[in-house]
Protein backbone atom coordinates (compact mmCIF):
# COMPACT_ATOMS: atom_id res chain seq x y z
CA UNK A 1 0.00 0.00 0.00
CA UNK A 2 0.97 3.60 -0.70
CA UNK A 3 2.34 4.44 2.55
CA UNK A 4 2.53 8.63 1.47
CA UNK A 5 -0.46 9.90 2.83
CA UNK A 6 -1.33 8.92 6.42
CA UNK A 7 -4.61 6.79 6.08
CA UNK A 8 -7.48 7.82 8.00
CA UNK A 9 -9.75 4.74 8.11
CA UNK A 10 -9.35 1.17 7.92
CA UNK A 11 -9.33 -0.15 4.27
CA UNK A 12 -9.77 -4.04 5.34
CA UNK A 13 -13.58 -2.90 5.90
CA UNK A 14 -14.20 -1.69 2.64
CA UNK A 15 -16.27 -4.68 0.53
CA UNK A 16 -17.73 -2.58 -2.42
CA UNK A 17 -18.01 0.79 -4.32
CA UNK A 18 -20.73 1.80 -1.80
CA UNK A 19 -18.41 1.64 1.28
CA UNK A 20 -16.05 4.12 -0.42
CA UNK A 21 -18.92 6.86 -1.31
CA UNK A 22 -19.91 5.88 3.11
CA UNK A 23 -16.35 7.13 3.99
CA UNK A 24 -16.76 10.27 2.30
CA UNK A 25 -20.40 10.37 2.96
CA UNK A 26 -19.60 10.38 6.91
CA UNK A 27 -17.37 12.89 6.78
CA UNK A 28 -19.38 15.08 4.82
CA UNK A 29 -21.95 14.87 7.21
CA UNK A 30 -19.73 15.11 10.35
CA UNK A 31 -21.59 18.00 12.57
CA UNK A 32 -17.86 18.23 14.18
CA UNK A 33 -16.30 19.99 11.57
CA UNK A 34 -17.00 23.39 9.18
CA UNK A 35 -17.65 23.61 5.84
CA UNK A 36 -13.98 24.66 4.86
CA UNK A 37 -12.56 22.01 7.42
CA UNK A 38 -14.94 19.22 5.56
CA UNK A 39 -13.68 20.45 2.01
CA UNK A 40 -10.12 20.07 3.39
CA UNK A 41 -10.47 16.99 4.82
CA UNK A 42 -12.44 15.25 1.26
CA UNK A 43 -11.01 17.49 -1.41
CA UNK A 44 -7.56 18.65 -0.28
CA UNK A 45 -4.09 17.55 -1.32
CA UNK A 46 -3.50 14.96 1.33
CA UNK A 47 -8.07 14.17 1.66
CA UNK A 48 -9.24 11.31 1.15
CA UNK A 49 -9.96 11.53 -2.47
CA UNK A 50 -6.47 11.74 -3.22
CA UNK A 51 -5.61 8.75 -1.04
CA UNK A 52 -8.01 7.01 -2.85
CA UNK A 53 -5.75 7.66 -5.71
CA UNK A 54 -2.63 7.16 -4.15
CA UNK A 55 -3.96 3.71 -3.21
CA UNK A 56 -5.57 3.12 -6.67
CA UNK A 57 -3.91 -0.42 -7.09
CA UNK A 58 -4.66 -1.42 -3.73
CA UNK A 59 -8.20 -0.29 -3.62
CA UNK A 60 -8.56 -2.25 -6.57
CA UNK A 61 -7.24 -5.77 -5.73
CA UNK A 62 -10.16 -5.27 -2.70
CA UNK A 63 -12.95 -4.71 -4.78
CA UNK A 64 -11.18 -7.03 -7.45
CA UNK A 65 -12.91 -4.63 -10.57
CA UNK A 66 -11.17 -3.14 -13.90
CA UNK A 67 -8.63 -0.08 -13.44
CA UNK A 68 -11.33 1.96 -15.27
CA UNK A 69 -14.42 1.06 -13.75
CA UNK A 70 -12.35 2.02 -10.50
CA UNK A 71 -11.27 4.94 -11.73
CA UNK A 72 -14.72 6.29 -13.08
CA UNK A 73 -16.09 5.54 -9.39
CA UNK A 74 -13.23 7.72 -8.03
CA UNK A 75 -14.21 10.66 -10.46
CA UNK A 76 -18.24 10.00 -9.79
CA UNK A 77 -17.42 10.31 -6.52
CA UNK A 78 -14.89 13.31 -6.71
CA UNK A 79 -17.18 15.48 -9.04
CA UNK A 80 -20.13 14.47 -6.71
CA UNK A 81 -18.99 15.66 -3.57
CA UNK A 82 -17.07 19.09 -5.13
CA UNK A 83 -20.25 20.45 -5.93
CA UNK A 84 -21.79 19.50 -3.11
CA UNK A 85 -18.94 21.25 -0.88
CA UNK A 86 -19.19 24.18 -3.35
CA UNK A 87 -22.93 24.80 -2.97
CA UNK A 88 -22.99 24.73 0.76
CA UNK A 89 -19.56 26.89 1.17
CA UNK A 90 -21.72 29.37 -0.84
CA UNK A 91 -24.96 28.85 1.40
CA UNK A 92 -23.03 29.89 4.15
CA UNK A 93 -21.15 32.72 3.04
CA UNK A 94 -24.80 34.13 1.46
CA UNK A 95 -26.28 33.46 4.99
CA UNK A 96 -23.12 35.22 6.51
CA UNK A 97 -24.03 38.14 4.67
CA UNK A 98 -27.63 38.77 4.73
CA UNK A 99 -27.67 38.07 8.78
CA UNK A 100 -24.83 40.57 9.38
CA UNK A 101 -25.94 43.63 10.93
CA UNK A 102 -23.36 46.03 11.78
CA UNK A 103 -25.00 48.28 14.28
CA UNK A 104 -25.03 45.70 16.55
CA UNK A 105 -22.19 46.18 19.34
CA UNK A 106 -19.16 43.55 19.46
CA UNK A 107 -18.56 42.52 23.29
CA UNK A 108 -15.13 41.76 22.66
CA UNK A 109 -14.38 44.47 20.76
CA UNK A 110 -10.39 45.18 21.45
CA UNK A 111 -9.86 48.90 22.12
CA UNK A 112 -6.66 50.89 20.50
CA UNK A 113 -4.28 52.78 22.35
CA UNK A 114 -1.46 55.01 21.53
CA UNK A 115 1.45 53.00 20.39
CA UNK A 116 4.71 52.55 23.04
CA UNK A 117 6.67 54.28 20.30
CA UNK A 118 4.60 57.35 20.79
CA UNK A 119 3.98 57.29 24.60
CA UNK A 120 7.60 56.97 25.14
CA UNK A 121 8.71 60.09 22.55
CA UNK A 122 6.11 62.22 24.18
CA UNK A 123 8.36 60.95 27.78
CA UNK A 124 11.52 62.03 26.31
CA UNK A 125 10.23 65.35 25.02
CA UNK A 126 8.71 66.35 28.67
CA UNK A 127 12.33 65.63 29.85
CA UNK A 128 14.03 67.79 27.10
CA UNK A 129 11.84 70.27 27.35
CA UNK A 130 12.57 70.44 31.47
CA UNK A 131 15.88 70.36 30.84
CA UNK A 132 15.30 73.91 28.82
CA UNK A 133 14.69 72.85 25.42
CA UNK A 134 12.22 73.90 23.02
CA UNK A 135 11.20 71.30 20.41
CA UNK A 136 11.74 71.82 16.73
CA UNK A 137 9.57 69.69 13.66
CA UNK A 138 12.17 68.84 10.55
CA UNK A 139 10.76 67.00 7.23
CA UNK A 140 11.32 63.82 6.89
CA UNK A 141 12.00 64.49 3.33
CA UNK A 142 15.27 66.92 3.27
CA UNK A 143 18.18 67.61 0.42
CA UNK A 144 21.17 66.42 0.52
CA UNK A 145 22.83 69.44 1.49
CA UNK A 146 20.72 69.17 4.50
CA UNK A 147 21.19 65.90 5.09
CA UNK A 148 24.90 66.00 4.31
CA UNK A 149 26.80 69.35 3.07
CA UNK A 150 25.61 70.98 5.65
CA UNK A 151 27.04 69.12 8.58
CA UNK A 152 30.11 68.50 7.31
CA UNK A 153 29.74 65.53 4.88
CA UNK A 154 30.60 66.89 1.32
CA UNK A 155 30.15 64.85 -1.84
CA UNK A 156 32.23 62.03 -2.46
CA UNK A 157 33.36 62.06 1.43
CA UNK A 158 33.74 58.32 3.13
CA UNK A 159 31.57 58.99 5.92
CA UNK A 160 28.66 58.82 3.42
CA UNK A 161 29.04 55.20 3.30
CA UNK A 162 28.50 55.14 6.91
CA UNK A 163 24.83 55.50 5.44
CA UNK A 164 22.53 53.23 3.03
CA UNK A 165 20.37 56.38 1.97
CA UNK A 166 16.99 56.28 0.62
CA UNK A 167 16.98 58.41 -2.44
CA UNK A 168 14.07 60.29 -4.09
CA UNK A 169 16.17 61.86 -6.94
CA UNK A 170 19.77 63.24 -6.88
CA UNK A 171 19.10 65.93 -4.73
CA UNK A 172 16.45 64.84 -2.43
CA UNK A 173 16.34 61.77 0.33
CA UNK A 174 14.91 60.96 3.56
CA UNK A 175 16.89 61.73 6.32
CA UNK A 176 19.28 59.63 7.61
CA UNK A 177 19.77 61.36 11.02
CA UNK A 178 17.70 64.65 12.79
CA UNK A 179 21.16 66.34 12.57
CA UNK A 180 19.76 67.26 8.95
CA UNK A 181 17.64 69.68 10.92
CA UNK A 182 20.62 71.93 12.46
CA UNK A 183 21.37 73.75 9.65
CA UNK A 184 18.12 74.90 9.60
CA UNK A 185 18.25 76.66 13.24
CA UNK A 186 21.90 78.03 13.41
CA UNK A 187 21.30 79.68 9.89
CA UNK A 188 17.79 81.08 11.41
CA UNK A 189 19.35 82.38 14.42
CA UNK A 190 23.34 83.00 13.80
CA UNK A 191 21.63 85.46 11.08
CA UNK A 192 20.28 87.68 13.98
CA UNK A 193 23.60 89.01 14.59
CA UNK A 194 23.50 91.05 17.93
CA UNK A 195 20.20 89.60 18.76
CA UNK A 196 21.12 86.37 18.82
CA UNK A 197 19.84 84.38 21.95
CA UNK A 198 21.86 81.19 23.11
CA UNK A 199 19.77 78.08 20.94
CA UNK A 200 19.27 75.13 22.93
CA UNK A 201 16.63 73.13 20.58
CA UNK A 202 16.08 69.44 20.12
CA UNK A 203 13.64 66.79 17.82
CA UNK A 204 12.72 63.43 18.59
CA UNK A 205 11.64 62.36 15.09
CA UNK A 206 11.58 59.33 12.10
CA UNK A 207 14.94 58.72 10.38
CA UNK A 208 15.54 55.91 7.21
CA UNK A 209 18.10 54.18 6.33
CA UNK A 210 18.48 50.66 3.77
CA UNK A 211 19.90 48.85 6.00
CA UNK A 212 19.94 44.86 7.26
CA UNK A 213 17.54 44.40 10.32
CA UNK A 214 18.62 42.66 13.46
CA UNK A 215 18.07 42.94 16.80
CA UNK A 216 19.45 46.22 17.46
CA UNK A 217 19.02 47.80 13.70
CA UNK A 218 15.76 48.94 12.08
CA UNK A 219 14.90 50.68 8.61
CA UNK A 220 12.54 52.96 10.06
CA UNK A 221 13.53 54.52 13.64
CA UNK A 222 13.36 57.68 16.09
CA UNK A 223 16.40 59.35 16.81
CA UNK A 224 16.83 62.16 19.74
CA UNK A 225 18.52 64.96 18.77
CA UNK A 226 19.73 68.08 20.75
CA UNK A 227 21.67 70.98 19.84
CA UNK A 228 23.16 74.24 22.56
CA UNK A 229 24.80 76.92 21.00
CA UNK A 230 26.14 80.07 23.03
CA UNK A 231 27.67 83.35 21.88
CA UNK A 232 31.36 82.97 23.51
CA UNK A 233 33.41 80.12 24.62
CA UNK A 234 31.20 78.40 27.49
CA UNK A 235 30.08 75.00 26.11
CA UNK A 236 32.86 72.20 26.47
CA UNK A 237 32.39 68.60 27.34
CA UNK A 238 32.04 68.70 30.42
CA UNK A 239 28.76 70.67 30.37
CA UNK A 240 27.79 67.96 27.22
CA UNK A 241 28.64 65.20 29.19
CA UNK A 242 26.65 66.10 32.42
CA UNK A 243 23.93 66.81 30.27
CA UNK A 244 23.78 63.44 28.55
CA UNK A 245 23.62 62.16 32.18
CA UNK A 246 20.84 64.06 33.03
CA UNK A 247 19.26 62.99 30.11
CA UNK A 248 19.47 59.28 30.74
CA UNK A 249 18.81 59.43 34.82
CA UNK A 250 15.52 61.09 33.93
CA UNK A 251 14.53 58.60 31.00
CA UNK A 252 15.35 55.77 32.68
CA UNK A 253 14.50 56.80 36.18
CA UNK A 254 18.08 55.61 37.55
CA UNK A 255 20.47 58.26 38.87
CA UNK A 256 22.78 55.16 39.15
CA UNK A 257 22.65 54.39 35.27
CA UNK A 258 26.08 53.05 33.79
CA UNK A 259 26.85 54.87 31.12
CA UNK A 260 30.06 55.01 29.19
CA UNK A 261 31.72 57.36 26.36
CA UNK A 262 34.81 56.78 23.76
CA UNK A 263 36.55 58.69 21.03
CA UNK A 264 34.78 58.51 18.16
CA UNK A 265 34.76 60.02 14.89
CA UNK A 266 31.75 61.88 13.55
CA UNK A 267 31.74 64.77 11.07
CA UNK A 268 29.28 67.26 12.51
CA UNK A 269 31.63 67.10 15.96
CA UNK A 270 34.85 67.66 16.92
CA UNK A 271 35.36 66.34 19.44
CA UNK A 272 33.41 63.19 18.80
CA UNK A 273 32.18 60.44 21.24
CA UNK A 274 30.40 57.34 21.39
CA UNK A 275 27.44 57.12 23.85
CA UNK A 276 26.46 53.42 25.18
CA UNK A 277 24.61 52.12 28.42
CA UNK A 278 25.50 49.04 30.08
CA UNK A 279 23.48 46.52 28.47
CA UNK A 280 20.22 45.71 31.14
CA UNK A 281 19.84 42.05 29.94
CA UNK A 282 23.40 40.67 30.84
CA UNK A 283 24.70 43.29 33.42
CA UNK A 284 28.12 44.27 31.26
CA UNK A 285 28.81 40.26 30.95
CA UNK A 286 28.07 40.88 27.13
CA UNK A 287 25.22 38.61 25.13
CA UNK A 288 23.66 38.49 21.68
CA UNK A 289 21.98 41.77 22.11
CA UNK A 290 25.16 43.50 23.21
CA UNK A 291 27.05 41.49 21.02
CA UNK A 292 28.52 40.29 23.82
CA UNK A 293 30.04 43.48 24.46
CA UNK A 294 28.17 44.36 27.83
CA UNK A 295 26.96 48.21 25.85
CA UNK A 296 24.79 48.82 24.05
CA UNK A 297 25.02 51.89 21.90
CA UNK A 298 22.51 54.68 22.26
CA UNK A 299 24.69 57.44 19.66
CA UNK A 300 26.97 59.66 19.27
CA UNK A 301 27.88 63.17 20.63
CA UNK A 302 30.47 66.29 20.63
CA UNK A 303 31.10 69.76 20.31
CA UNK A 304 29.51 71.56 17.30
CA UNK A 305 32.24 71.32 14.00
CA UNK A 306 33.18 74.87 13.04
CA UNK A 307 32.59 74.00 9.44
CA UNK A 308 28.71 73.24 10.36
CA UNK A 309 28.82 76.99 12.00
CA UNK A 310 30.23 78.23 8.17
CA UNK A 311 27.64 76.14 6.69
CA UNK A 312 24.90 77.82 8.38
CA UNK A 313 26.35 81.57 7.78
CA UNK A 314 29.12 82.91 5.36
CA UNK A 315 29.45 85.25 7.20
CA UNK A 316 31.27 83.75 10.14
CA UNK A 317 34.18 82.38 7.92
CA UNK A 318 36.58 84.50 10.31
CA UNK A 319 34.86 84.65 13.38
CA UNK A 320 32.98 81.31 13.59
CA UNK A 321 35.35 80.86 17.01
CA UNK A 322 33.00 83.50 18.24
CA UNK A 323 30.43 80.62 18.75
CA UNK A 324 30.56 77.24 20.65
CA UNK A 325 28.33 74.42 20.93
CA UNK A 326 27.18 70.86 21.67
CA UNK A 327 25.10 68.20 19.94
CA UNK A 328 24.35 64.71 20.67
CA UNK A 329 21.99 62.74 19.01
CA UNK A 330 20.66 58.99 20.20
CA UNK A 331 19.01 56.44 18.74
CA UNK A 332 15.42 56.54 20.68
CA UNK A 333 14.12 52.95 19.53
CA UNK A 334 17.18 51.48 21.43
CA UNK A 335 16.31 53.56 24.76
CA UNK A 336 13.07 52.18 24.90
CA UNK A 337 14.40 48.82 24.38
CA UNK A 338 16.66 48.82 27.28
CA UNK A 339 14.19 50.79 29.50
CA UNK A 340 11.60 48.28 28.84
CA UNK A 341 14.04 45.24 28.75
CA UNK A 342 13.07 44.34 25.02
CA UNK A 343 15.79 41.42 23.33
CA UNK A 344 14.60 43.06 19.99
CA UNK A 345 14.09 46.53 18.08
CA UNK A 346 11.78 44.81 15.51
CA UNK A 347 8.99 44.33 17.81
CA UNK A 348 8.54 47.78 17.95
CA UNK A 349 6.68 47.57 14.19
CA UNK A 350 5.44 44.19 14.48
CA UNK A 351 2.41 43.43 13.65
CA UNK A 352 1.43 41.34 16.37
CA UNK A 353 -0.24 43.39 18.96
CA UNK A 354 -0.57 40.58 21.70
CA UNK A 355 3.08 40.93 22.32
CA UNK A 356 3.66 41.98 25.84
CA UNK A 357 5.35 45.42 24.55
CA UNK A 358 1.56 46.42 24.07
CA UNK A 359 0.31 45.22 27.27
CA UNK A 360 0.15 48.99 29.40
CA UNK A 361 -1.15 50.46 26.25
CA UNK A 362 -3.63 48.65 24.64
CA UNK A 363 -6.77 47.02 26.44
Amino acid sequence: MNSKNKNIFDYSKIKSAKDLEEIVSSIFCSEDLDKEQKKYKILGRNGLIQEFFDNFSYIQNILNIERSDLGIILNRIKSEYTEKLKDEIQDTRNNTNNTFDPTLEYKNQLIGGKHPLSVEVSKINEIMISLGFSEEEYPTLVTDFENFESINIPKEHPARDMWDTFWIDEKHLLKTQTTAFQNSILSRELKKGNDFKPIRAFTTDVCLRNEATDTRHEICFYQTEALYVEHNNSVNMVILLNLIRSVFSLYFDNSNIKVKTRPAFFPFVEPGIEVACECIFCGGKGCNTCSQSGWIEMGGAGLVHRNVFMNADESLKDKYSEYSGLAFGFGFDRMVLLKNKINDIRYFRNKDINIDLFKNTVK
